[in-house]
């Protein structure tokens, strides 16, 4: 609940730090309760439903939000230039554009897998689930 008013986009650490709690918090209920996978996968995907609910915003605001890249303009040899030069802004805003579309990729869970879904280690199960909840999420955008 606390996520899904949380900004993706302006709130990363905070989502981590949320994030993190909750894996803290389910790693403390599985030592009580061992059969606790249920109730964790449950909570992985509410997990990525706010995830995604963050990230869609996120997406649609990306443009206007990002923080500001100073550029001047000079006049030189009677020509007129940007300094950085134009590729070099461009770089720049990309490379924000992309830390922000690879943020699904790099997003863990509760991390709790199946050994049959991509190994005991989660990093494969972890893939697995990023993969298919957003490949479904175009069609789960359609029927919103």
């Amino acid at each position: 609940r606390r996520l899904m008013g949380t900004s993706l986009l302006h709130q990363q650490e905070a989502w981590r730090k949320a994030v993190d709690d909750l894996r803290a918090r389910a790693n403390r209920m599985e030592t009580t309760y061992p059969n606790c996978k249920t109730w964790r996968n449950h909570w992985d995907v509410q997990l990525y439903k706010a995830l995604e609910v963050q990230y869609r915003e996120g997406l649609e605001t990306l443009h206007s939000t990002l923080q500001p890249i100073k550029a001047e303009l000079t006049f030189k040899h009677r020509t007129l230039a940007f300094k950085p030069p134009v590729e070099e802004l461009r770089n720049t805003y990309f490379k924000k554009v992309k830390e922000f579309i690879a943020i699904p990729t790099k997003f863990k869970g509760l991390q709790y897998y199946d050994e049959a879904k991509g190994g005991g280690d989660g990093a494969g199960g972890q893939k697995l689930m990023t993969l298919s909840f957003f490949r479904e999420m175009p069609d789960r955008c359609v029927d919103s």
